[in-house]
Order: structure tokens, then C-alpha cells, then sequence
């Protein structure tokens, strides 16, 4: 997968073309056919963002053509559907006849929010060489979300059909590799040959052990932890993520995505959320579809309330942009239907924990406050309180006040979000590349980091049990 570097300021144009989306597919202030007249421009705008040469939208011609564009140096013609029913032949046909009025080398590309009828899919794979791509609406949000850019796409796409003879290849299969890759080695316990131990101390009433480690050091880091609703650990490596029964340390691929990154989010519905790129994916029973984008690059999935799925983001790349650079969304069922909330913390944020209602605890370089969104999405410099550690890289719930924080440098603290107070309830001898953390429930947390050196990495997963009980 690609990974495409997005400025703040292209972030935020980027979530207002979701925006405007998401009033379309609610038809806002909108019927369908003027929904429909107003598509082609936008799918013009969006194509725009991305930098795409000579768009154009609405062209008069030998026939009218929707939108006209060019990549690399590929002109190509699109005609663009979106009705309730899926779309049959018939227009499909009337496309490849206008590519037939064009100069050699024209490639057409229809796009129907709907989908395709079974038999305009069949009757595509009859008759001459083919001479346009069938996309729907998964294609089009994998580029408004910011998971390909249209260059990239329809390059993976005239792929698929040169090489494989696939005019409408499923997003799936763009996203998801042909082969499954080699499961990490993984094994219980701590790993043997270190002078130090990995939990160094320890407060009362904590257990800490280590439970999981890597067998063989590797050049890529395991970058997220999560637990899944039947208490797996879920760890995000470059080759997807996987499920890790703890108890016996069995491995299976619970996302086969590459490139995914910090912590998975597992929802009751058995769906797993992912976040690749600007993108969030969710992955059920073997399919794949994109629920929100925009994102920014340092962002971490949320449980909120009721289940609901939430959204981290800030700009890692400019920390002394505030404002618009920190925001917490809580996310729909579908692209377009996120609720953004830039938040207001003049300083650095790194992570955010769910609390209770709509409150949710940022922790920053130093300090760290609390936002209730139901009351505003400033958190003023009178009410920020001084984190015990800096560096913080991870956060878990304890309970509605209550947190723990793991920093870069193995420390473990307990946190009252309300009174400041805290305890150190372990200390981790471990490297400080930016560790995760995730809890398995309120007495139960579990924390990852790694150890090695440069192009040796070892991942070790820590246990903490007792941490409800401790007295800040």
C-alpha cells in the first residue's frame, strides 16, 4: 500500500470534500437528480485535490462526457451514475461507443455509486478487447478517504485488467495480498540472554510478568495492541494484523492488510477496524470496506460510549500547529458520516483515552487535561495538569477518572484525571521507540514495547494485573 505524507492543510480541505459527501449521500438540500447533476463536478474537485492533470467536469462534445481527465499521459473519459438501482449495460455500452470516437489509446471509465447488474458484468467479459474500467463506490471512497490517490488506483487498476483481464476488480483485491504472509514467531514467557529483566520494579499490589515475546529480531517494529471481545491480542505488524491466543501463543491473521498501523479496534458486530494510511478500514468475515478518512497520521481508534468507534488524530508533523491539528470523530457506519471535533489544547497531544459520556483524557508532553464534548472542545491552560512523566506513547481506561500512562521509557503510572495524583506501578527495561498499551478490562492492561537494536527488534508484551486497586 502506499503511504502518501498530507499536510494539515491538505487534511482539512480533504475533510471538507467527506464532508460535502456525507450531505450528499444524505441528500441534504438535495433530490437525486440534482444529486446526480452535481456529481460530476464533484468527483472533479476531488480528483483536483489529488493533483490529477486537465480535469474537467460536464465536457461538451461528440457526446457528452461527465468528467474528463489525464494521468500520466492516458487521457481518460468517465461517466458517472448514481441511482438507487444498479446500473445494466445499456450505458455501459453507450461509454465504450464514445471511447470508439476518440484517438487510440482512450481509456473509459464508468462509475456507478450502485454497483452493476449481473448481466452488465457477464456481458462486459463478451466481445472485443475492452476498452473501459468498471468502478463503484468503494473505488471512488478509497480516493476520498485518501487511501490511493486516483494515480495510484488506476494504476493498480489498468494492472488488474491488462494482466488479469478484470475491467471491475473488487477493492479487496487491491487491498489485500493474493498469498498470506508468514506468521510472526512468537513465544510465551520472557526471552532469555539479558543481563536486566524486563519488569524492574514494581509497586504493591502489582503483578507485572511478561507473556509474550519475539523469538527471532526482526528489522520492523510491531506497532499496536488491542484486545479482542474474546480477550486475544490483537498486535499490528507490517504484514497485517494478528490474532495471539496468550495462553498458548497460537497465531492466526485476524486483518490480512499491509501496512495497518497502532492499535486495531475489535466492535461487537465482529468486525475489526484498522487504521491504514489516512484511512479507517473495516475488515468483517472476509470483506473489507473503508468507514471514515482524512486522518493525519498520528491517530489511534477509540472505544467510546456505547461501543461507539472514535478517532484520535493530531499532526505529528508540526506540534506547534494547535487547534485544528487535534481533533477527536466519532465515527458512522459509513464514509461521510463522521462527527469532528477539533479540539483546542495549546500543546502537543500524543494520545486520548475515553472516559465517560463524551469525556475523553489528552495527554500531551507534560500535561495532560480532559475535554467533555458535551460542554466544549477547549481545554484552557488553567486546567491542565502536570503529567508525571514525559514522552507519554501510551494510554488505557481504568475507569471513568481513573487511568494508566506508559511513556517511551518504560514507565508505568497510575493517573486520577480529576486530582492529578499518581502512582508509578512499574518500571520496564525495555528500548524507547513508542510503546502502545491496551486494557483488557478495568484490573487488566497490557503493554507493548520491544527490545534488540537497530534492525533487531525483539517484542516483548507486558502484563499489568492489580491496577484498579492501587492507591493513587
Amino acid at each position: 500500500m502506499n503511504q502518501y505524507r498530507i499536510d494539515l492543510a491538505a487534511s482539512l480541505r480533504l475533510r471538507e470534500l467527506l464532508d460535502q459527501y456525507g450531505r450528499m449521500c444524505r441528500l441534504e438540500d438535495l433530490t437525486p437528480q440534482r444529486r446526480g447533476q452535481q456529481f460530476n463536478a464533484f468527483i472533479a474537485e476531488v480528483f483536483g485535490y489529488w493533483g490529477v492533470q486537465r480535469v474537467q467536469a460536464n465536457v461538451q462534445s461528440v457526446g457528452e462526457i461527465d468528467v474528463a481527465f489525464t494521468i500520466d499521459t492516458t487521457r481518460f473519459l468517465l461517466e458517472a451514475k448514481w441511482e438507487q438501482e444498479p446500473t445494466s449495460f445499456d450505458p455501459i455500452a453507450k461509454l465504450s461507443r464514445r471511447i470508439t470516437q476518440r484517438f487510440a489509446g482512450t481509456r473509459g471509465v464508468f462509475l456507478s455509486m450502485s454497483g452493476y447488474t449481473d448481466a452488465a458484468l457477464r456481458d462486459m467479459l463478451r466481445g472485443q478487447q475492452p476498452d473501459l474500467l468498471l468502478l463503484d463506490r468503494t473505488h471512488f471512497e478509497a480516493i476520498l478517504s485518501g487511501l490511493f490517490s486516483p494515480q495510484d488506483l488506476f494504476t493498480e487498476l489498468l494492472d488488474h485488467a491488462s494482466y488479469r483481464g478484470d475491467v471491475c476488480a473488487a477493492m479487496r483485491d487491491l487491498i489485500v495480498p493474493a498469498g498470506a504472509a508468514a506468521l510472526p514467531e512468537l513465544a510465551l514467557g520472557e526471552p532469555t540472554g539479558y543481563p536486566v529483566p524486563v519488569v524492574t520494579e514494581t509497586s504493591p499490589g502489582i503483578h507485572a510478568e511478561v507473556v509474550l515475546h519475539g523469538i527471532q529480531p526482526t528489522d520492523k517494529i510491531i506497532d499496536g495492541i488491542a484486545v479482542d471481545l474474546d480477550g486475544h491480542l490483537l498486535l499490528t505488524t507490517p504484514s497485517g494484523v494478528i490474532s495471539v491466543d496468550h495462553a498458548t501463543a497460537a497465531l492466526d491473521w485476524a486483518v490480512p492488510i499491509l501496512d495497518c498501523r497502532r492499535g486495531a479496534l475489535a466492535l461487537p458486530d465482529d468486525s475489526i477496524l484498522v487504521l491504514q494510511g489516512t484511512s479507517v478500514l473495516r475488515w468483517r468475515q472476509g470483506e473489507v470496506d473503508i468507514v471514515a478518512g482524512g486522518f493525519t497520521g498520528g491517530t489511534t481508534l477509540l472505544r467510546g460510549p456505547d461501543d461507539e468507534a472514535w478517532v484520535f488524530d493530531y499532526k505529528g508533523a508540526d506540534r506547534l500547529q494547535f487547534g485544528s491539528a487535534v481533533s477527536l470523530t466519532r465515527l458512522g457506519a459509513r464514509l461521510g458520516e463522521e462527527e469532528r471535533h477539533p479540539i483546542d489544547f495549546q500543546a502537543g497531544i500524543w494520545s486520548a483515552v475515553w472516559l465517560s459520556g463524551r469525556r475523553f483524557y489528552l495527554a500531551g508532553d507534560g500535561h495532560f487535561g480532559v475535554v467533555d464534548l458535551d460542554v466544549g472542545t477547549t481545554v484552557a491552560i488553567d486546567d491542565r495538569l502536570v503529567s508525571p512523566h514525559p514522552d507519554q506513547r501510551g494510554a488505557a481506561r481504568i475507569d471513568d477518572h481513573t487511568v494508566l500512562t506508559a511513556s517511551r521509557h518504560g514507565t508505568v503510572y497510575r493517573i486520577d484525571v480529576e486530582t492529578g495524583q499518581n502512582t508509578c506501578v512499574a518500571k520496564l527495561d525495555m528500548l524507547a521507540l513508542g510503546c502502545d498499551m491496551t486494557a483488557a478490562e478495568p484490573d487488566l492492561a497490557y503493554v507493548l514495547e520491544h527490545r534488540g537494536g537497530p534492525r533487531a527488534f525483539q517484542p516483548i508484551v507486558v502484563r499489568l494485573s492489580g491496577c484498579a486497586s492501587v492507591q493513587s
